[in-house]
């Protein structure tokens, strides 16, 4: 698990940093986070830049996260950039835990910006832009009430004209 950084069960800050081309293959096994895998705890992630991480397992449902894979927790991730990563399910990120997105970027990564899981996750004045599909199991609906996005730009359309959201460029 977690090619760049692994993390489990701790408080973590990663600020100012570059999260470039790693790269975990795991076959015979499972693959979680390209560039992290985030088990737990609290994590914080500010004017970073998550990018060209690649993950893959033995078979395509074991391969999750080519930039982030998150297990659990309250996450934070603000002003980062998440992009051109590549995993099968979430390649920008996996979610099934806690994540708040602010101003974040979330483009070109070549399957789901985010494929969530489960947990609660919520993003604002963020851009989803050129993935595969930008949001997996948004937007917001009575059988998902942990989802909400507010004020973002989502070129697929996801929550276009719902709390703010536009697909325009």
């Amino acid at each position: 698990y977690g090619a760049g950084i692994y993390i489990n069960n701790s408080q973590v800050q990663i600020t100012n940093s570059l999260i470039v081309r790693n790269y975990y293959s795991a076959a015979p096994f499972y693959g979680y986070g390209g560039g992290l895998y985030i088990g737990g705890g609290n994590v914080e992630i500010s004017h970073s830049a998550i990018v060209t991480n690649t993950v893959s397992g033995w078979m395509s449902s074991t391969a999750c996260g080519g930039g982030i894979y998150v297990s659990g927790g309250s996450h934070a991730i603000q002003n980062t950039v998440i992009a051109n990563n590549q995993g099968v399910y979430g390649d920008g990120i996996y979610v099934n835990g806690g994540l708040t997105l602010a101003n974040c970027t979330l483009a070109g990564n070549g399957g789901y910006g985010i494929h969530y899981a489960g947990g609660a996750v919520s993003a604002t004045n963020s851009i989803f832009w050129n993935n595969g599909d930008d949001l997996y199991l948004f937007p917001f609906t009575p059988e998902e009430p942990n989802t909400r996005i507010w004020n973002s730009c989502v070129e697929d359309g996801d929550n276009n004209g719902i709390q703010g959201c536009t697909n325009a460029n």
